[in-house]
């Protein structure tokens, strides 16, 4: 057997085993067969860059919770733009979610509400603009 075809078994049995994961992300199916999800999405300007690490320390706190609850391929992400790129917002704080009900089993969970609270003046003090957003997916 040549070495393509074994390429194109192992890739064709990846997809029966693992039909609702695309590329490690989680997805569910809702009635009528479409993929859903979202990510939510923070446009973010921090009043210095001295709080990057306190903004990448909030993200972890958050990845341990949603580990705690056992999600593995839900994690609060922090990105700072590449040199030379345009645009006032330097940063995106975002996250990828399966379904509505996942989001809100997750925020609603008291140990994430919690870090919220512990959380929430730090992040008002470091960011100069914040806008959230979210998105769902095209193809």
């Amino acid at each position: 057997m040549s070495k393509l075809n074994k390429y194109f078994i192992m890739v064709f049995v990846f997809i029966i085993a693992i039909p609702n994961t695309v590329l490690g992300q989680e997805l569910t199916k809702n009635k009528k067969t479409t993929v859903v999800g979202f990510r939510t999405v923070h446009l973010v300007s921090l009043k210095t860059v001295e709080d990057e690490a306190k903004i990448v320390a909030i993200a972890d706190d958050f990845n341990k919770v949603v580990t705690e609850l056992g999600y593995q391929n839900i994690r609060f992400n922090f990105w700072k733009e590449t040199e030379g790129s345009e645009g006032q917002y330097k940063y995106i704080f975002e996250s990828n979610w399966p379904d509505q009900e996942t989001f809100d089993k997750v925020h609603e969970y008291e140990e994430f509400q919690l870090v919220w609270e512990k959380n929430y003046v730090k992040w008002k003090s470091m960011i100069e603009e914040d806008i959230y957003n979210r998105y769902i997916p095209m193809n």
